[in-house]
């Protein structure tokens, strides 16, 4: 826990942002759960613990961690806005029965994607993949 809590004051202060104890909180959490959570989960997983912990401060800190680049914020439902604390370059993929959320890497060199021309600039890519898991697809 030591180690987590160093790795997440060390990540704070890389962009700037002071240690603060809920900001804390919430950026191990992310690293410890990499379940791509919507704020709500968060909140709940830390209330226990961090009694005079508010919904709206980690819906503050969250947007904050979104403005540092430190997390990644996730659209894949209508209404379901998640985070993910691997702001690398991957698609996601929700199963439709369990509704798990996990990542999915590219080998960017040999992705063949068409972007768009005259002097568009992407600032991002999104993509979601649906279906069923290997678990529930096993099922009967």
């Amino acid at each position: 826990m030591k180690e987590l809590r160093a790795e997440c004051i060390a990540r704070l202060q890389t962009v700037g942002l002071r240690p603060s104890e809920p900001r804390i909180a919430v950026l191990a959490f992310l690293m410890k759960h990499r379940i791509h959570p919507v704020a709500e989960t968060i909140y709940k997983a830390l209330a226990p613990e961090y009694p005079t912990l508010s919904r709206t401060t980690v819906y503050n800190t969250l947007k904050l961690f979104e403005e540092n680049n430190l997390v990644m914020p996730l659209t894949i439902e209508d209404g379901e806005l998640r985070y993910d604390i691997n702001t690398s370059f991957h698609g996601h993929f929700k199963c439709k029965k369990c509704h798990n959320i996990s990542d999915i890497f590219f080998d960017e060199s040999g992705m063949k994607m068409p972007l768009p021309q005259n002097g568009c600039k992407v600032e991002s890519i999104h993509l979601d993949f649906y279906g069923l898991c290997s678990g529930c697809n096993t099922e009967e």
